[in-house]
């Protein structure tokens, strides 16, 4: 499922998603070396795709946004002071409530310092701060939090996607 929420443009979606995953936290971990790899690429563009085809449309895009006024798109800002690349890494400010994997949070906090998102970044980290995702409270705590967090999100998706 996450791999169909990236091919749809769909970034943030499947980061949150990733926190739903087992407990060795692998999907985690898999996230947050995607994210790392975020503006590798010359043009800023992500290295996600590993089929032909997708990286064929990459290539042509990325041939074509070079010719436009010798610019490319890493250049260009979106409304929260990122850049915009490929994936949906513009304005994720209504998917950070449930994001709860500290881990998690602290990749994005940095990708978005090193984008020039620093008001995304901000975000990030007031949520870090949140005292419902302190490591201090008990198991029992978090996990409850956890459970909240992971059936409101799934509320969420299905009433943009599927209603």
């Amino acid at each position: 499922m996450m791999c169909c929420l990236q091919y749809l443009g769909l970034f943030y979606e499947s980061v949150v998603l990733s926190q739903l995953g087992p407990s060795d936290e692998c999907l985690v971990d898999n996230i947050i070396q995607l994210i790392n790899s975020l503006g590798e690429n010359s043009n800023g563009w992500p290295i996600v795709q590993t089929d032909t085809f997708n990286t064929a449309v990459v290539n042509t895009q990325s041939q074509r946004s070079t010719s436009f006024n010798n610019t490319s798109l890493d250049c260009l800002r979106g409304a929260c002071g990122g850049s915009l690349l490929h994936a949906t890494l513009d304005c994720p400010d209504n998917l950070i409530p449930y994001l709860w994997n500290i881990r998690l949070l602290s990749s994005l906090d940095s990708s978005a310092s090193n984008r020039g998102a620093f008001l995304q970044s901000a975000k990030f980290k007031a949520r870090i701060n949140n005292p419902e995702l302190n490591a201090n409270n008990s198991d029992e705590i978090l996990f409850e939090n956890r459970c909240t967090l992971n059936l409101k999100y799934l509320r969420h998706l299905s009433t943009l996607y599927l209603i």
